[in-house]
């Protein structure tokens, strides 16, 4: 019996210890896939939702109406003094509060849905100007200068919209204007001088001045251009003819102008010529010497059928 005891004893302790240990093992085992499985959601949980964003510049996103554009230009400082629409694209014409304000404008495609603006015309002083679809805007300038008051002859600002080679942007330039004939027109400034030459070149009459002995000079001389019964009347106010004058031959010239004649009245400068009959618009331009600083003016004419791109309806 005792032989039998010592055989069973050590069998009886071995078994406990093979238990406590598979009890441990479980218990770890379980304890490892309770912390595994309460980690797995912060790994994979959904980010916290942003923090709003400041209000971007172009504004809070709407379906704007033209009296929400307008609210949204008064909130920035300006006043709104024109919207126009074209197919899909808004333009809206702006410039400072007050009557001031209409000197100058500045001109923005606005999106009705997003409020995003892109501007592409700042202080310009308008005259009229058109909107087309494909997001192009044509301005026709008066020629005022607004820092000096002088009047100067209109001019074409353009700002195309271009999406070539992916790169999306306006492109913005200026050209001459050609008024039509019918219409007269004054500038210059009130700088007595005298008339030292008249050019014929192949595209344009140059007129080159020279100050009036005892007086001063500073720019062009003011001048209005006329036209009527076939001819375009030159007028330029407080100038003379110099000792040296030059001009060109009566008669010459080509199918679009040609020279007639120079007068001095005793106060102004009287310039005629003769216009052909493809001759429907002209433009003035002006400037300064390079060889001795004097002013001049350049008077050129176009055919309507020369005029390209052609204008808009009345221009």
């Amino acid at each position: 019996m005792d032989r039998f005891k010592r055989a069973i004893f050590p069998m009886l302790i071995f078994f406990i210890i093979v238990v406590v240990l598979v009890y441990r093992l479980s218990s770890c085992t379980a304890s490892s896939t309770l912390s595994g499985g309460a980690a797995l959601p912060s790994s994979t949980a959904s980010p916290a939702a942003p923090s709003p964003t400041p209000a971007s510049s172009s504004g809070p996103a709407g379906n704007y109406t033209n009296d929400g554009i307008t609210a949204f230009y008064k909130g920035a400082g300006f006043d709104v003094q024109d919207i126009r629409d074209a197919g899909g694209a808004t333009v809206v014409r702006y410039g400072a509060p007050g009557a001031d304000g209409r000197a100058l404008s500045s001109f923005a495609w606005f999106d009705r849905a997003t409020g995003a603006r892109d501007v592409v015309a700042a202080g310009v002083s308008v005259d009229k100007y058109e909107i087309t679809p494909d997001k192009k805007l044509t301005i026709l300038t008066t020629g005022k200068d607004d820092q000096s008051g002088s009047q100067w002859f209109p001019e074409l600002c353009t700002s195309a919209f271009n999406d070539a080679a992916e790169a999306l942007r306006y492109l913005n330039g200026t050209s001459p204007y050609f008024m039509p004939l019918a219409q007269s027109f004054t500038l210059g400034t009130d700088s007595p001088a005298s008339l030292k030459s008249i050019t014929l070149d192949v595209d344009a009459v140059t007129v080159s001045f020279a100050p009036r002995p005892g007086r001063e000079h500073g720019s062009m001389p003011r001048a209005t251009v006329a036209s009527g019964n076939g001819c375009c009347y030159v007028t330029f106010y407080g100038t003379a003819l110099s000792s040296g004058f030059k001009a060109p031959k009566a008669g010459s010239g080509d199918q679009l102008r040609s020279f007639v004649s120079v007068k001095y009245d005793g106060a102004n400068t009287v310039l005629t010529l003769k216009l052909g009959p493809e001759t429907d618009r002209y433009n003035v331009s002006a400037g300064f010497s390079p060889d001795d600083g004097m002013p001049y003016a350049v008077l050129k004419f176009r055919s309507n059928d020369a005029i390209y791109p052609a204008y808009p309806a009345g221009w």
